[in-house]
């Protein structure tokens, strides 16, 4: 930041308002624009000065990282540029600066899926099905538009799906989302444990059906208030064991979930690969083409 607090890029200059959060990544901050610091060309979004985004601030030296380090730590930026969705949070800006790198974004004044789901079990309430399809809907949209661009987000997870006050669903935090090249496969192990798909468990070669696991678990969670695979112990490696060999169950005392939704659920997070869909094959249900046809405006819908 320069020494008056404001934080400048080579497009404009950011007025920090408030920390939004802090983490091993760095921090989070809501800002508003102050003014363009030179023109904005036809490929850029314009921002008009009093403009809310949140900037994401990350330790970047090129004198003490690695080039991987590096590489590591822009690839949120890199992801973020390919896409343009709207449920996909949205990046505007980025630059390094003062041995920082800042990635300005989309604002979304909203609550993660995370903080919905703990408040609704604290408070012994339950998400209302319609509810469900609806934000299911948008979030295999959101993805379908990363594999259609090679992208394959890989940490999915409540804390990273937002729900802004109209209740609609933003996709945030690309920082471990892989560009694949055509008809490759990736190998990293990556991603939250409690989300992660039996092939990056196993080591094996994946690819965007990673995604549609953590969709599915995302999908439990939003039925039942708790993850698929919970192991009594609590440690990494009984999780695991439970992601690679364990069936799914529902609780038998929860009678608001439909069968249709429970079979979807069992769809997305089958073990083998091979025989789990693709988000074109989900948009093939008979719900979610209800739901589709309600929620995407008609110019969109030959997209999936």
């Amino acid at each position: 930041m320069a020494g008056n607090g404001v934080i400048l890029s080579t497009r404009y200059e950011y007025q920090p308002e408030a920390i939004l959060g802090k983490g091993a990544f760095g921090q989070v901050f809501l800002a508003s624009v102050i003014k363009p610091r030179g023109p904005i060309t036809g490929s850029e979004v314009e921002l008009e000065p009093g403009t809310k985004v949140a900037i994401k601030m990350v330790p970047y030296d090129t004198a003490t990282m690695s080039e991987k380090e590096q590489s590591r730590a822009s690839n949120e930026v890199r992801v973020m540029r390919r896409l343009n969705h709207p449920n996909v949070v949205r990046h505007f800006d980025s630059a390094i600066w003062q041995k920082h790198l800042y990635i300005v974004m989309e604002y979304i004044d909203g609550h993660d899926l995370s903080t919905i789901l703990e408040t609704k079990r604290r408070a012994h309430e339950v998400i209302p099905e319609d509810q469900i399809w609806r934000w299911l809907v948008q979030i295999c949209l959101a993805l379908h538009n990363m594999h259609s661009r090679n992208i394959l987000h890989r940490d999915l997870k409540p804390a990273n799906i937002m729900v802004t006050k109209a209740g609609d669903i933003k996709v945030a935090n690309m920082g471990l989302g892989r560009i694949l090249k055509q008809e490759t496969m990736a190998r990293t192990q990556c991603g939250t444990p409690l989300y992660q798909a039996p092939e990056i468990i196993s080591g094996q070669a994946y690819d965007s059906k990673v995604d549609v696991w953590a969709i599915g678990a995302c999908l439990y969670e939003m039925c039942f208030l708790r993850a698929p695979f919970v192991p009594r112990n609590n440690t990494q490696m009984a999780l695991y064991r439970q992601i690679l060999d364990k069936d799914i169950r529902f609780p038998r005392h929860i009678t608001h979930v439909s069968e249709g939704l429970k079979n979807l659920i069992t769809s997305m997070l089958t073990k083998a690969p091979d025989r789990r869909p693709r988000l074109d094959d989900v948009f093939q249900y008979p719900m979610m083409k209800r739901y589709l046809v309600a929620l995407t405006p008609p110019k969109d819908q030959s997209a999936v």
